[in-house]
């Protein structure tokens, strides 16, 4: 059996909460190792009419393939606590559909309305928030809000 390195930065860095920033930077690795990485910086191509050309059918199902390999690796990296928290497929799927679909428009400066009291309290605890830090307290007001 021969030692594959992907399968061990997979296994090791398994996304606990508050490693955000190692995870995601070895899953990056790993898109990247796979071709899949471009799923996350590129939109699904329209899917293709009946009659279209094969290039363009081929391009949309590979799109499509690197998208659902793409979202394996994420689920596979993550612990045992993130899998048993999101109870069945159909809340998997939707908690995934949110994480990939959850960006700021460009030239926004700031968080939606919603966010407001969110806003208010890390305006008054002036504390320095690391990436994962500022991530969990995001998760945590939108917790609230729910």
């Amino acid at each position: 059996m021969s030692f594959n390195p992907l399968s061990a930065i997979h296994k090791e860095h398994k996304l606990e909460g508050h490693n955000y920033i190692v995870w995601k930077q070895n899953l990056d690795i790993v898109l990247s190792a796979e071709e899949y990485k471009y799923v996350l910086t590129t939109e699904c191509p329209p899917e293709p009419a009946a009659n279209a050309s094969a290039a363009v059918k081929e391009t949309y199902r590979k799109w499509c393939k690197a998208n659902e390999m793409a979202k394996c690796y994420m689920l596979a990296s993550m612990s045992k606590y993130f899998n048993i928290s999101i109870k069945n497929r159909a809340a998997k799927s939707l908690a995934f559909r949110s994480i990939m679909t959850k960006v700021m428009k460009e030239g926004t400066s700031s968080l939606p309305a919603s966010y407001q009291q969110f806003k208010l309290n890390f305006g008054m605890n002036k504390r320095a928030y690391t990436l994962a830090e500022l991530l969990t307290e995001l998760q945590s007001a939108e917790d609230l809000m729910v």
